[in-house]
């Protein structure tokens, strides 16, 4: 649960203690041990630290579900064979071996599976598997589209324009 919800909850079960309490010490709050100054203070901290996250309640919800699956494509290919790898066997697109052209020949290839599993989706009988061929296709389509960005500075160029903007 998030504390933002936690705190919420707090301030729920505190709104409920006020209302059906007949002891609540509306003068001398020291006397109250109903936690409602500890509940305003967590509301208060988690609604500071939801305000670092509000960018992502801004997206469409189909970019938080692809952002999704690409992670999750992320997490199971991270051991796979066939990509470059340095001289301590280290591999990943961020690596001075792995160049641009490297990965360009990899949207090709995920292009052309994202294609297949859109046919395929065209001609399934069970829809479901087909759909969720074409979610993860798609995802490591925009996996290697990331990290050609990513490999060439153009995400950590964003995100230093986007930290700098906040400061100023």
């Amino acid at each position: 649960m998030s504390e933002l919800k936690q705190a919420a909850e707090k301030v729920l079960r505190h709104i409920h203690h006020f209302a059906t309490c007949d002891i609540h010490f509306e003068d001398e709050p020291d006397k109250c041990s109903c936690g409602a100054e500890e509940a305003e203070e967590a509301l208060r901290a988690a609604l500071e630290s939801d305000k670092e996250q509000e960018p992502v309640a801004c997206l469409h919800p189909s970019v938080v579900a692809i952002a999704y699956a690409m992670q999750e494509k992320l997490d199971k290919n991270a051991t796979k064979k066939g990509w470059p790898a340095d001289d301590s066997g280290e591999r990943g697109w961020l690596q001075p071996c792995t160049d641009v052209d490297f990965l360009l020949l990899k949207l090709d290839e995920e292009v052309a599976e994202l294609k297949e599993a859109v046919d395929d989706l065209r001609e399934a009988r069970e829809l479901k598997p087909a759909k969720e061929a074409v979610r993860l296709e798609a995802a490591d389509v925009s996996n290697i589209a990331m990290m050609i960005a990513d490999n060439l500075g153009a995400i950590e160029a964003k995100l230093n324009e986007t930290n700098e903007g906040e400061k100023g």
